[in-house]
C-alpha cells in the first residue's frame, strides 16, 4: 500500500489538472495537424503556380500575419494569462479585445496599403483583402488564446484546422478551374478560410455564445495595456525577422527566389520551436519558483545544444532532398542556403532563453530595445548580405546578425546560471504572467 502512494497522488493530480491537460494536448494535436497542412498548402502552391507568385504570394501573407501580429497589442496573451478569472465577464471583455484588435490592424494594414500604394513598393500586393485579411487574423489571434485561457480549447483547435483544410481545398479546386492562380487569389482563400473557420466555431460554440459575445468592455482592458504592451513589444521585436524576412528576400532579390527560400525559411521555424519550447518552460518555472532557474535553464540549454546538432546535420545532409520534395528547382536556389541556416539554432537558442530569463527578472524594456535593435541588425544584415552574393550571402548576412545578438544576450544568461545575491530575482505574481503569442 505504501509503495502505491506516489501513484496515487500522481493520478489524483492528473484528475485535477484533467481540463488543463485536455487542452494542452488539444493544442500540441492542433498545431502539429495545422503544421503538415500547411506544408501540403505551400507544396501544392510549388507544383501548380509560377514561383514568382508563389513567391509574391509568401511576401505578402507573410507581410498579413505581422500587421495582424501588431495590431493584436498582445491582448490574446492577456486573455489567456486571465482565463477563467474573467467569469461572467469574458463576453464583454473579449468582444472589447476583439473590436480593438481588428480595428488597429485594419489600421496599420491600411496605411501600409496606402504606402505601398504612393510608393508603389513591391513584391507584396496590398488591397481590400490584405486590409481585412490582417484585420481578421489579428481577431483570430485574440480569440484563440482567450478561449484557450477560458479551458475551451476544442473550439480553436477546431477553428485552426478548418482553416487549413479550406485553403488547402480552395487551392486544389482553383488549379483545377479555369482561373488563373494570382498572387492575390493565395489572400483571397486565406481570408475566405478565416470566414469559414470562425462562422463554423461560432456554431460549434453556439451554447457557450455568452463566453464569446457581450457588451465591449474597454473599461477592463485600459489598466491592462501597460503592462501588456511591455510583453507585446518584446514578443514583436522577436518575431519580426521571422515574418519580415522573407519580404526583404522578395524585394531585395525576387519572387521566384522567395518561392525557393520561403519553404527553406518554413522548415526552419519548425526547427526553432525546439529552443522556443524549452525557453518556455524555463519562464513557466523559474517565474514561480526563481530558486529552479538556473537549474532549469541548464538542462534548457544543454537539450536545445542538442537540437542545434541535429537541425546543423539534417539540413547540411538533407537540404537538398527535402527541398525537391517541394520542387527540383527550390532546391537548386535554395539548399546551400538552408544548409547555412541550420547553424542558426543555436544563436536562436540563446535569444529565446535571453528572452525568458528577462521576462523573469522584469527587465523587459532593456530587452526590448536590444530586441529591436537586433531585428533592425538581422534585417539590414539579410539586405546587405542579398545584394552582395544573392540568396547565400542573405543567409550569411543574417546569419550573421544573429550570432552579434547572441554574443550581447549571452551574458545575461551566465549570470542567471550563476546568480550572485543580487542577481535573484523575486517571484512574478500571477497576474503579470502572460503566455508568448503564437502564429496562427
Amino acid at each position: 500500500m505504501i509503495a502505491m502512494r506516489p501513484l496515487d497522488r500522481l493520478i489524483a493530480s492528473l484528475r485535477r489538472e484533467k481540463l488543463l491537460l485536455t487542452n494542452a494536448s488539444l493544442l500540441a494535436a492542433g498545431t502539429g495537424v495545422t503544421s503538415i497542412l500547411g506544408f501540403a498548402f505551400w507544396w501544392v502552391a510549388a507544383r501548380s503556380a509560377p514561383a514568382a507568385t508563389v513567391g509574391t504570394a509568401a511576401a505578402t501573407i507573410s507581410l498579413m500575419i505581422f500587421i495582424a501580429q501588431l495590431g493584436e497589442l498582445g491582448l490574446g496573451a492577456l486573455l489567456m494569462g486571465e482565463g477563467r478569472r474573467l467569469d461572467e465577464r469574458a463576453g464583454e471583455i473579449l468582444s472589447a479585445a476583439q473590436i480593438a484588435s481588428f480595428v488597429c490592424a485594419a489600421s496599420f494594414a491600411a496605411a501600409y496599403s496606402f504606402i505601398a500604394d504612393v510608393a508603389a513598393i513591391t513584391p507584396t500586393v496590398p488591397g481590400g483583402a490584405f486590409i481585412f485579411g490582417a484585420a481578421l487574423i489579428s481577431l483570430t489571434l485574440v480569440t484563440d488564446n482567450a478561449l484557450f485561457g477560458l479551458r475551451q480549447g476544442r473550439l480553436p483547435v477546431m477553428r485552426n484546422v478548418v482553416s487549413s483544410v479550406v485553403r488547402l481545398a480552395l487551392l486544389s479546386a482553383m488549379i483545377f478551374s479555369p482561373l488563373r492562380i494570382l498572387s492575390s487569389s493565395f489572400v483571397d482563400i486565406w481570408v475566405a478560410s478565416l470566414i469559414l473557420s470562425l462562422a463554423l466555431m461560432a456554431f460549434a460554440g453556439r451554447d457557450r455564445l455568452a463566453l464569446m459575445i457581450g457588451r465591449p468592455n474597454f473599461a477592463w482592458l485600459r489598466p491592462r495595456l501597460v503592462q501588456t504592451l511591455g510583453h507585446h513589444s518584446l514578443n514583436m521585436a522577436n518575431i519580426a525577422p521571422t515574418l519580415l524576412l522573407p519580404v526583404v528576400v522578395a524585394g531585395v532579390l525576387t519572387p521566384s527566389v522567395n518561392a525557393a527560400f520561403y519553404v527553406a525559411w518554413t522548415l526552419m521555424n519548425v526547427a526553432f520551436l525546439a529552443p522556443g519550447s524549452f525557453a518556455a518552460i524555463v519562464f513557466a518555472v523559474g517565474a514561480e519558483h526563481p530558486a529552479e532557474l538556473a537549474a532549469r535553464l541548464k538542462t534548457a540549454l544543454g537539450l536545445s545544444a542538442i537540437a542545434s546538432i541535429g537541425c546543423a546535420a539534417v539540413c547540411g545532409f538533407g537540404a537538398r532532398p527535402m527541398l525537391t520534395f517541394f520542387s527540383p528547382g527550390y532546391a537548386d536556389v535554395a539548399a546551400s542556403s538552408l544548409a547555412l541556416l541550420g547553424f542558426s539554432v543555436a544563436p536562436v537558442t540563446v535569444k529565446c532563453h535571453y528572452m525568458a530569463v528577462q521576462r523573469i527578472a522584469g527587465r523587459m524594456m532593456n530587452a526590448s530595445i536590444l530586441l529591436a535593435l537586433g531585428c533592425l541588425l538581422e534585417l539590414a544584415g539579410a539586405g546587405w548580405g542579398g545584394l552582395r552574393g544573392g540568396l547565400f550571402g542573405l543567409s550569411a548576412g543574417w546569419l550573421a546578425a544573429v550570432c552579434v545578438e547572441a554574443c550581447l544576450m549571452a551574458p545575461a544568461l551566465l549570470r542567471a546560471l550563476a546568480p550572485t545575491e543580487a542577481d535573484r530575482f523575486a517571484p512574478i505574481p500571477h497576474e503579470a504572467i502572460v503566455i508568448a503569442e503564437r502564429r496562427p
